[in-house]
């Protein structure tokens, strides 16, 4: 062990739709704040509740966690529409039965449905997430049984948070990032966030299944909104020995995610900066990442348009390391752990010599000691200044939309990970859909990862186009 010198980065005030709350420790309550932004049309959000076979002896239970649901929604800003007598539903685990019961919610112009997941198999998440997301491009939120009967409220409000940025709205913003001025002094730098990671099989599989790569873009200026782009690829490298962890079609996904938030943003602006938060490369492949995936964002860049060349930040985010630090006084430590409080950024000592890199602890530890993220920066072409990027990556850990917690990577790289293994789960749910039944439990795997397989993985992977872009919070 060895004493390194740290400093503690201050939170970043947040916006709500009332109040702005100042992160403590990590955490902020939202009991006395509303969501910033709700999509409240036509008088509030509709859904529907899907159940099974025995449920319909909870029925009571059911309705009852509804409006429990409903009454802390109103109280957030979300409004959400008591339930009627039919927009609950029992069905049988087939599948075609849950097709038609989510056309029938969708003609009735309800925003969302709520499954309950029966308790007696194991792959039900799975085939709800491939027929809501990929077949149907209807919004689904998977409920356990347990769950509802136990109608735990902290539960519920972790629930609203889910089901409001699913719907169109946005939690929480952070009022100022550390890069909203230009370095002209002309108003806010248009940024657009980028994340990516990759997921592999387990070893014993490699020859039979593909890795899959999952790439997010925001859409709004203040990196809250996401959409992503997903691909199946081979997940060894030409040599059949390593595996694949390059990103082979990044180019594209670039210029898919750069229209997208041009339109989102109706056209008028282009990005002048482009921060991309790569997770899931380790130290002897940072090399590999900058002549190839760093090169193909700059292609993909001048893809969308001749001689356009945004500014490019990359930063590589690892989580597998040995680095652990501790407060030399006590009085510093936070936590029932002990830990490092939250934003503890060290940049000196322990760090390459000659590569800029830094680490950065932007949670608390809820178990054992906290494990900081090492923050490797490949390129930096507006010149930022190592407390810009730290500041910025720190504050980019406070928009993640799944709770009201400052998370250990930044949103942009945890939704490419939360993206890539849903598509995992529209593999393994999406095999005859139309011929299985719901508690079947068998996986899809492919025979061998042929260009036939990996377009066949492709299409079970690729949402609908009418699927809300938050499908995967």
């Amino acid at each position: 062990m060895t004493t390194v010198e740290g400093r503690v980065l201050p939170p970043p005030t947040l916006q709500c739709g009332v109040g702005k709350p100042v992160p403590k420790n990590g955490k902020w309550d939202m009991r006395a704040n509303t969501f910033y932004e709700c999509n409240n049309v036509d008088g509030g959000v509709s859904f529907g509740v899907i159940g099974f076979g025995g449920h319909r002896r909870n029925e009571r239970e059911i309705r009852d966690f509804c409006n429990i649901l409903c009454k802390h929604g109103c109280r957030s800003g979300l409004k959400l529409n008591a339930l009627k007598r039919e927009d609950v539903l029992f069905l049988q685990t087939d599948s075609f039965a849950i097709e038609e019961a989510m056309r029938l919610f969708m003609r009735q112009k309800k925003q969302f449905v709520i499954v309950l997941l029966p308790d007696w198999e194991s792959n039900g998440y799975n085939k709800i997430k491939s027929i809501g997301d990929v077949k149907m491009g209807y919004l689904t939120q998977c409920l356990r049984m347990k769950t509802v009967l136990k109608c735990d409220l902290q539960t519920i409000d972790n629930l609203l948070l889910k089901i409001n940025g699913k719907t169109g709205g946005v939690n929480t913003r952070v009022e100022f990032l550390p890069v909203y001025l230009n370095t002209s002094g002309g108003g806010k730098q248009v940024v657009l966030y980028m994340g990516a990671d990759v997921t592999h099989p387990v070893p014993q599989d490699r020859d039979i299944k593909p890795s899959i790569a999952a790439i997010v873009g925001s859409l709004d200026l203040e990196g809250t909104r996401y959409t992503a782009v997903v691909q199946a690829q081979q997940n060894r490298q030409s040599d059949k020995k390593r595996v694949q962890e390059i990103i082979v079609g990044i180019r594209e996904a670039v210029k898919v995610l750069i229209n997208r938030f041009r339109y989102y943003n109706k056209l008028k602006i282009w990005p002048q900066t482009i921060v991309f938060y790569r997770d899931g490369v380790s130290e002897s492949q940072l090399e590999e990442v900058l002549t190839g995936e760093v090169e193909d964002i700059r292609r993909g860049c001048l893809d969308v348009r001749p001689n356009y060349r945004p500014n490019v930040v990359h930063m590589v985010v690892q989580k597998r390391h040995h680095t652990r630090f501790f407060p030399t006084d006590h009085r510093n430590t936070v936590g029932r752990g002990h830990n490092i409080p939250p934003g503890t950024a060290v940049d000196r000592d322990i760090t390459m010599p000659v590569e800029h890199d830094f680490f950065l602890a932007s949670h608390e530890g809820l178990q054992g000691t906290t494990r900081p993220c090492h923050y490797c920066v490949l390129a930096n072409d507006p010149g930022w200044s190592p407390d810009t990027l730290q500041q910025l990556s720190y504050y980019m850990c406070h928009v993640y939309a799944r709770c009201c917690n400052s998370v250990s990577i930044p949103t942009p790289a945890y939704y490419a990970h939360l993206v890539a293994f849903r598509a995992r789960a529209h593999v393994l749910g999406g095999k005859g859909r139309a011929d299985c039944r719901l508690d079947d439990s068998r996986s899809p795997s492919p025979s061998s990862i042929s260009p036939e397989n990996l377009d066949r993985i492709q299409r079970d992977i690729t949402v609908n186009d009418n699927l809300e872009p938050m499908y995967f919070i």
